[in-house]
This record gives C-alpha cells, structure tokens and sequence, in this order.
C-alpha cells in the first residue's frame, strides 16, 4: 500500500519481507530518493519472530503499534488501540471547550449550538450501531435496547444489566437483532 511519500510492506514471511525492502530501496535509489532508516519500523502481525529487519546494515526498530495516515495499527491487526486513540482525542477537544461551555461569557443559544453539534455525535453513533445490528427504525427497537447492545472480542452482546420485558439477542446468520423466545 503506498500514499504519497508513505509505503506499508506486507509479506509472509521475514525473508521475504528482506527481499521485498532491497527491491524498494533500489527502486527508489534509482529514482533519486531514499528510505528514511529512522522513520522506517518493522511491525510483525501475529508472527512471534525475534529476528529483524535491517536496511543498509542499519536494524530496524520494531514497534508493537505505530501511527500510520492518522490511524493507529498495533500487532493483533485489532482496532482497540485506534477505538482509544480516537476516544481520547474526542475527550481532549471535549476538555478544550469545556471552558467555553461551563463559562458564563457565551450566551445560552450558543452553548445550545455547540451542545446541538456534540448531541449529533452521538445520534450519528447510534445510527452506526443500529446499521451494524441490521435495526432500523421500523423494527421499532428502543434505543436503550440498542444501548445494551455492546461490542465485545467476538462481535456483538448484550450487556450484563437491567433485563426488559421484551428481551433482545443478536442472530449470528444474519447479523441482526432479533426477539429471544420465551
């Protein structure tokens, strides 16, 4: 994969991930470009290996995650540590308007304003997770159903809590929320 002055590698095995690296070197040396030894790292996806990379005699660091177009891409291939990067930059702007939104200088209507914006967030998550349940609003699911509903490592369950009357479940076939029987 390769944007702008950003290439990923991706090989099956280390050898092959040397071979692959010589051959984007000469390529680019060719070209009149080099790769940054410092800025290059070496992430291996589910391989326990011990033996690294080495790009002109230089070893190349290896990272457990590393920042990659704006998105965080750790070792397991699992976007837990994204999810965390991304709630905490949402809570670090939240932090940084709190002093506007708590103080008494802005007027009513504008705190309602910038309250309206955050308020849509969390409509448009909600919408999310009812796409990926496969609920619509013609189900007629109540959003605190849809609230219990949190992901887990194998996808989708109920959270442990309150039970309603009518109880939930999420049909594996065909990925949607559907009544239990009784």
């Amino acid at each position: 994969m390769m944007f702008a002055d950003d290439i990923v590698l991706c090989e099956e095995s280390v050898e092959e991930m040397e071979r692959e690296l010589e051959r984007w070197k000469n390529a680019l040396e060719r070209r009149g470009l080099k790769i940054n030894r410092t800025k290059t790292v070496q992430l291996n996806f589910e391989m326990d290996t011990e033996r690294r990379l080495h790009l002109d005699g230089v070893e190349l660091n290896v990272m457990d995650k590393f920042k990659y177009l704006g998105s965080v891409v750790d070792k397991e291939g699992e976007l837990d540590c994204e999810i965390a990067y991304r709630v905490s930059a949402a809570w670090m702007n939240w932090k940084k308007m709190t002093g506007v939104l708590c103080g008494k200088r802005m007027s009513l209507k504008m705190k309602g304003k910038v309250y309206r914006t955050v308020v849509r967030l969390e409509v448009a998550e909600m919408r999310m997770l009812r796409w990926s349940c496969g609920v619509t609003r013609l189900d007629r699911i109540r959003n605190e159903v849809i609230n219990k509903i949190k992901v887990s490592n194998g996808g989708f369950e109920e959270s442990p809590g309150k039970k309603n009357a009518v109880e939930w479940t999420c049909s594996k076939e065909r990925g949607k929320l559907c009544r239990k029987e009784s």
